[in-house]
């Protein structure tokens, strides 16, 4: 049953998904997506301008991770005028929006996305969370936690298909692990101290 219409201009959900920049979504035969991000799954699609939420889930979440509240249309402006390859960029996809991602699921996803292309990635990202996240609704899971991967070794992710990227999703679960990943950490660091910590981690 259709909940809740948000109108939000200057935005392509097929686009925004199915850009590269997100792996855990399934689109169905009537233009619907369902979209899995934590511990919440969303079934929504696109009307016009409109976006249509089905269901009485967590609509301030969703409009969060969608980057919702942003002016896309002045920042696009700001680009075109001021780089020509963003703007060849902004014209092939206008709709386009920054998701809000969770940066644990984030980092890990983006290790299995080195050297690979799409269909694998998010039949990896399907197994991981198959195997060690934690059974949502419609046969979904989330995306397992640093905790809930504590344990898991470099065999254990080659056994799941992740090959030579075995040994970097290990070491990134063991450094956000040790606490110098939080998120309210990162946010206060410079873009250079962010970038040097964040290349703590193999593979990044």
């Amino acid at each position: 049953m259709e909940k809740v219409f948000w109108e939000c201009p200057d935005f392509s959900l097929s686009q925004t998904l199915e850009c590269g920049q997100c792996f855990r979504y399934e689109k169905k035969e009537d233009d619907c997506y369902t979209v899995i991000s934590g511990q919440k799954v969303i079934t929504l699609r696109q009307v016009g301008d409109s976006i249509v939420f089905y269901g009485d889930e967590d609509i301030p979440f969703w409009k969060g991770f969608f980057d919702g509240e942003r002016n896309y249309n002045e920042i696009k402006q700001r680009l075109k005028e001021n780089d020509p390859i963003m703007a060849e960029a902004i014209s092939f996809a206008p709709g386009i929006r920054i998701l809000k991602q969770e940066f644990f699921e984030m980092l890990m996803s983006f290790i299995i996305s080195q050297n690979n292309h799409i269909p694998r990635i998010r039949g990896l990202i399907q197994r991981l969370s198959q195997e060690y996240g934690t059974p949502l609704e419609e046969g979904f899971y989330s995306f397992p936690t640093p905790q809930q991967l504590c344990d898991v070794t470099e065999e254990a992710y080659r056994g799941l298909g992740c090959g030579f990227r075995g040994r970097y999703l290990e070491d990134a679960v063991k450094k956000v692990l040790s606490g110098d990943f939080e998120t309210d950490k990162l946010e206060t660091l410079s873009t250079e101290e962010l970038r040097q910590r964040l290349m703590s981690i193999c593979g990044v």
